[in-house]
C-alpha cells in the first residue's frame, strides 16, 4: 500500500501488519501490532545533483536517470491492550550521512558488497562477477 504525501516528500509504503503474541518479562501474555513502512529516495553520486533533484516535487521527476536507489523505513510495535506505540525502530529517509555513507559505500569499486547493491557497469569483469554470484 502506498500513501502520497505532499508532492515532495517520499510515499510510504506499508509492507505489512501482523500481529503478534509472546511472552512479557514476568510471563505475561503480551499481543502486539508490527508494521513495517518503507520509503525510496533517488541516489545521486553527485551531492549537487541530489540537493535539486530533492527539492523537485515528485510529480515533476518523471524518469530521470538517477544512481542508485536509498531507503529508509520503521519498524512499529503497538500494544494491541490501549493502543500505545511500545517501540519505533528505524532509519530516516532524509538522514544525509546515511545518504553519504551509502554513496561512498557504492563507489568503493568492485570488491566486496558493492556488486550487491549497484547494477553492473560495462567496466566490471564478467568473470570476476560470474564467481561473485552477481
Amino acid at each position: 500500500m502506498f500513501i502520497g504525501g505532499d508532492g515532495v516528500q517520499p510515499a510510504v509504503e506499508v509492507h505489512s501488519v501482523r500481529t503478534c503474541r509472546r511472552a512479557g518479562p514476568d510471563g505475561q501474555d503480551l499481543r502486539q501490532l508490527v508494521v513495517e513502512i518503507t520509503q525510496r529516495r533517488r541516489g545521486y553520486f553527485d551531492v549537487e545533483q541530489q540537493r535539486k533533484e530533492d527539492l523537485q516535487p515528485t510529480r515533476e521527476k518523471g524518469h530521470s536517470q538517477y544512481d542508485f536507489t536509498f531507503r529508509g523505513g520503521a519498524t512499529l510495535i503497538i500494544d494491541l491492550r490501549d493502543g500505545s506505540l511500545r517501540y519505533v525502530i528505524r532509519k530516516r529517509i532524509n538522514d544525509n550521512e546515511r545518504l553519504d555513507a551509502q554513496r561512498r559505500f557504492l563507489q568503493t569499486g568492485n570488491d566486496g558488497l558493492a556488486l550487491t547493491y549497484r547494477q553492473p557497469s560495462p567496466d566490471d569483469n564478467p568473470f570476476a562477477m560470474t564467481h561473485r554470484g552477481v
